[in-house]
């Protein structure tokens, strides 16, 4: 009896591993071929498909950005017979495809993945070896590695169909100020900028949305109306900025921002109000400059930072139009 219930556990365990085994094996099988189809943009420009590893970006298969689309990439994350790939956070320490040309994009915050920063931190012989370059916002990587080079933590939300909202060159403002914040509470300023949030939601000139007061909305109810918006980033590092400022660059929303100490490197600081002391008061100081008058002082730096932004748009887009070798 004990040898009959015995071989019925392994029989069903076997039943249970087989299958994944499998799978697995088919995963691992020898991809020969090289090629791809011919396929063009809708300007007739040639589409060059690219292996690309990426589990952070899982959710937007075509995209490092979700709701934008590269002109000239198509990723293809199965294939790694191609010729070009390109890997991003813990996938960089998991290349395939030694003769392949290959590049390392980390974009995700330090505080969010600090684990896989500490090991590339600790490996740069590797990501010099392995890689043509290594596209991050990191100072320290930028530094130590010698392919390294600049690239912004985050692309454009605001004007795609996804998200929501239009990129045009007039924008009628008739609301003050707006802020979104989640729930999150994986890092000190998630922490901060619901405490934020929640201090601003009896002001009638702040607008707040978002999750943390079970308010869902979209790029375009957040910044096309707002003549302002309160920006806080996950870290505050020299050269990180994302999606959260370049938002109001492409919808021209003046940010009340708490971020990149260096954003002034790349955008127009008469568009920007800039916070460096991480305090409620210090946001209340900032929210009393903010008028109509104001705004339309600020109108030749929102043109500006409008116009700087387009190049920001798309991760991919801003990867090849300095590197145009990547397409060939």
């Amino acid at each position: 009896m004990l040898i009959l219930v015995m071989m019925k556990k392994i029989k069903i365990l076997l039943n249970q591993i087989i299958p994944t085994e499998l799978i697995k094996l088919m995963r691992k099988t020898e991809i020969e071929d090289k090629s791809s189809p011919l396929i063009f943009n809708q300007i007739g420009e040639r589409v060059k498909m690219m292996f690309l590893s990426s589990d952070e970006t899982a959710h937007s298969p075509y995209s490092l950005i979700a709701g934008r689309y590269p002109k000239n990439i198509l990723w293809d994350r199965y294939n790694y017979a191609l010729d070009t790939h390109f890997y991003t956070s813990s996938n960089i320490f998991n290349i395939k495809n030694a003769s392949a040309k290959k590049y390392a994009v980390l974009l995700e915050s330090q505080v969010i993945i600090p684990h896989i920063y500490s090991k590339a931190k600790k490996n740069i012989a590797y990501l010099n070896d392995n890689f043509v370059k290594v596209f991050t916002y990191s100072p320290e990587l930028l530094d130590k590695l010698s392919n390294s080079e600049f690239i912004p933590a985050g692309g454009v939300w605001y004007g795609t169909d996804l998200w929501g909202g239009a990129a045009v060159e007039y924008a009628d403002k008739n609301k003050l100020i707006s802020m979104v914040a989640s729930n999150k509470s994986m890092c000190r300023m998630h922490i901060y900028r619901k405490q934020v949030a929640k201090h601003l939601i009896p002001n009638d000139n702040v607008d707040v949305m978002g999750k943390v007061v079970n308010r869902y909305v979209s790029c375009e109810d957040i910044y096309r109306d707002y003549m302002y918006s309160i920006v806080i980033e996950n870290t505050i590092e020299p050269f990180y900025f994302t999606e959260k400022i370049l938002n109001c660059f492409a919808s021209r929303t003046v940010p009340i921002y708490i971020g990149a100490s260096r954003i002034k490197d790349f955008f127009n600081s008469d568009g920007i109000i800039q916070i460096e002391d991480l305090s409620i008061e210090a946001i209340d100081r900032a929210l009393k400059q903010c008028s109509d008058k104001d705004y339309c002082s600020r109108r030749d730096a929102i043109d500006d930072n409008f116009n700087r932004v387009k190049k920001y748009l798309c991760t991919e887009d801003f990867i090849c139009d300095k590197h145009l070798e990547i397409l060939l």
